[in-house]
């Protein structure tokens, strides 16, 4: 499974809504219009061992991972916060977690932002979440899965993530640590978010 693996010592939310995006598309075919190294200073220096300025646009150096590949091929990201010094990011084949004792709820599909119809249908989503979703106190982690359906086109993890953080964000003070992971996709209507929100190993 196509893995991104950011180890970061930025300070504040670790995902705030479209916080990877730039990130993300530096690391695919398409590119990133503006210079992540700017954008994520703390990663300056494992970014640059991974994407190159051409033509003012910065992609994927070739050898790379995802130099041919669209960033719908990542499968899995994961995010970790870090002491200073000890940044990374990195393409990797990771192993999925087992979600299969992860809670679940479906949604007729995921929403995702910057489309109104999206946008309508991710706010319904969260608001779904809001009854089933109570994170213990002293939760640092968090496991999102989404499953989408095969009648509905792939979509960036990243993006499905960015839709559902406010949510996320809201009720957990302070992530250290968080994996999204894309399953795959199953036929039918409905698309399913299983997720976990385990205690945090250790105070950070």
């Amino acid at each position: 499974m196509l893995t991104v693996r950011i180890e970061t010592s930025t300070p504040g939310r670790l995902w705030a809504p479209e916080r990877w995006k730039g990130l993300s598309d530096a690391l695919a075919r398409g590119g990133a219009k503006h210079d992540p190294r700017k954008k994520y200073p703390d990663l300056a220096t494992a970014v640059e061992l991974l994407v190159e300025e051409r033509s003012g646009r910065f992609f994927p150096r070739a050898g790379t991972a995802l130099c041919a590949d669209d960033d719908t091929a990542v499968r899995m990201v994961l995010v970790k916060r870090v002491a200073a010094g000890n940044e990374s990011v990195s393409l990797e084949t990771g192993t999925p977690p087992d979600v299969s004792g992860w809670s679940s709820r479906s949604f007729p599909f995921f929403g995702t932002i910057g489309d109104s119809k999206y946008e309508a249908q991710s706010k319904l989503n969260r608001e779904a979440l809001a009854p089933v979703f109570f994170p213990p106190r002293g939760a640092g982690s968090l496991g999102l899965a989404f499953q989408l359906s095969c009648e509905r086109r792939d979509r960036d993890v990243d993006n499905l993530a960015d839709a559902l953080m406010p949510f996320f964000n809201r009720r957990i003070s302070r992530l250290h640590e968080l994996v999204l992971v894309k399953l795959e996709r199953v036929p039918g209507g409905m698309e399913t978010l299983r997720f976990s929100c385990p205690l945090a190993p250790q105070t950070r």
